[in-house]
């Protein structure tokens, strides 16, 4: 934590400033975190960016995309992750494939409370129990820091951050953590303010006009996309929650976006993998009679 603490001293710029009392949990606009997803095929930088919002019961939420791009911080594809809400002190989150809300951050927790963490898209609930709190200056602001007892399912530290999120990104909360899995929050963007958690260059796409589905649209009906198994070395089987819609498409892509398979199939479908490079995928699969019944994810081949 010590080294923590002296990198992100160095790197913040501006006045030292404290959370304005209005200032929401986690931010609902202009923000950006860079993302170190780490798998069996080797190491995968993504961003999740807050673009357009929603109306959800008569309440404003903002989308939560996870994009990637290529070397030229060109957006190759994005999946819409789902909608997120703040107040000063809580955060919730809607994910894409549900329809009811969960607690994604309490920055009101303090030594000895716990916390009861829903995984987004699992529905498995966990407990995290505060080991301290603190406050430091992380960028240009003092926040607080919650850290967390170490638990089996993870081999380091995590704690939230308030104003940024956990250490493993905005929606990795309490995820796994391994010698070949995992994920690490490398940097953080809001508005001009910029924080480096990492020693690579915090660089990230722009989105000027937040291209991905528009603001205001409405949320897609949910679709659940099932992928087994993953990781896989010979064959996938794919299948939809979705049972209304006959006939889907399925389109395959690399990393870079690049389309590598196409077809218009009947759900269960399966795919042969053995001949695939070892690497991460995105299957995207959409109904041909509905074009708002999509569903994306990543996985993973392995040989």
């Amino acid at each position: 934590m010590k080294k923590f603490l002296l990198f992100i001293l160095f790197a913040a710029f501006g006045a030292m400033a404290g959370l304005a009392q209005n200032t929401p949990a986690i931010p609902t606009e202009n923000a950006q975190w860079k993302e170190l997803h780490i798998t069996i095929a080797g190491p995968l930088t993504v961003y999740e960016v807050i673009c357009g919002d929603t109306t959800i019961n008569q309440q404003t939420w903002s989308k939560v995309h996870l994009v990637s791009t290529d070397s030229n911080l060109q957006v190759v594809w994005s999946i819409y992750q789902g909608a997120l809400r703040s107040d000063q002190t809580k955060t919730w989150f809607i994910p894409a494939e549900t329809s009811g809300p969960i607690l994604l951050y309490d920055f009101e927790l303090e030594a000895g409370d716990t916390f009861e963490l829903v995984q987004p898209g699992s529905g498995g609930m966990e407990k995290l129990l505060v080991d301290f709190t603190e406050e430091l200056l992380i960028g240009s602001k003092l926040r607080k820091v919650i850290h967390f007892e170490p638990v089996p399912w993870a081999s380091d530290e995590e704690y939230w951050m308030q104003g940024i999120g956990s250490n493993r990104g905005l929606l990795n909360r309490g995820s796994g953590q391994g010698p070949d899995y995992g994920t690490a929050l490398s940097c953080f963007r809001h508005n001009d303010e910029l924080v480096n958690f990492s020693q690579q260059a915090c660089d990230f796409p722009a989105i000027p006009e937040c291209p991905f589905s528009g603001t205001s649209a409405p949320v897609k009906p949910a679709v659940r996309l099932y992928v087994n198994p993953n990781p896989a070395n010979a064959q996938v089987e794919i299948n939809v929650s979705e049972s209304g819609a006959t006939d889907w498409e399925v389109n395959i892509y690399d990393v870079n976006g690049k389309l590598l398979q196409r077809k218009v199939s009947a759900m269960p479908t399966s795919l042969g993998v053995n001949e695939w490079p070892a690497g991460v995928y995105l299957i995207s699969v959409k109904s041909t009679a509905d074009a708002t019944l999509e569903a994306h994810r990543l996985f993973v081949v392995q040989h």
